[in-house]
């Protein structure tokens, strides 16, 4: 009975750590030498896409680690994305620690879209993943997201599982090649669980972040 109400519990558990209310982010920063600014100041809409297109390309077939921090230190505290999962009646922590993109191709919609691999671990044990069709939307010079749509897991055979990933970019240091932004990651199937938080995107190779002549307020 004991082990019946903790499972319980912990499902519960499961259930409110994917609820939490998502923050806002009513103005992207680009940070240079430890100085934030609005992107707004120096970068329009569509500069701020063509940047974009050529970081991700810079940075195509490498491995992009991504790591716990907080949005005013900006200095990873953890390697990885950890959050509780229930393997069928087995609690543990399903964790990613890199993300890899390739067939990057700019569209006329305001998205970069190319694939992604995302690989996850639970219980300390590899999930073998599958890509995922993916993007990089620039809606506004505020509103920069990176989204993968539902890629297949599999975790020993016998786990089964559709991943999900979205992550809104609330500043880009152009000194080192970081994003910083809040994340959500969920998977569904006989492992059940949702993460959110803080994290850092950061990229094995840099751009030269080139300014607008002029800007959008």
């Amino acid at each position: 009975m004991k082990f019946i109400l903790a499972v319980i519990s912990l499902m519960v558990l499961v259930g409110c750590a994917g609820n939490r209310k998502e923050q806002s982010i009513e103005v992207l920063s680009i940070c240079s030498e430890g100085v934030c600014v609005p992107a707004q100041r120096d970068y329009s809409q569509e500069q701020m896409f063509m940047n974009l297109e050529a970081f991700i390309k810079a940075n195509e077939g490498l491995d992009t680690p991504i790591c716990v921090a907080s949005p005013d230190s900006k200095i990873c505290s953890k390697e990885k994305v950890c959050y509780l999962v229930m393997g069928g009646l087995i609690p543990g922590s399903g964790c990613a620690k890199s993300l890899t993109f390739s067939n990057v191709a700019a569209t006329e919609s305001a998205s970069i879209e190319f694939e992604t691999t995302m690989p996850l671990s639970f219980i300390g044990t590899k999930v073998s993943c599958g890509s995922a069709v993916s993007r990089f939307s620039v809606n506004s010079i505020n509103e920069v997201t990176l989204e993968l749509d539902a890629y297949h897991c599999s975790w020993m055979v016998i786990g089964q599982m559709q991943a999900t990933f979205s992550f809104r970019v609330e500043s880009i240091d152009i000194d080192k090649g970081v994003l910083g932004g809040y994340w959500k990651h969920g998977v569904t199937g006989t492992g059940n669980g949702r993460g959110t938080g803080y994290a850092l995107l950061t990229f094995r190779n840099n751009i030269d972040w080139t300014k607008s002549s002029t800007t959008e307020l």
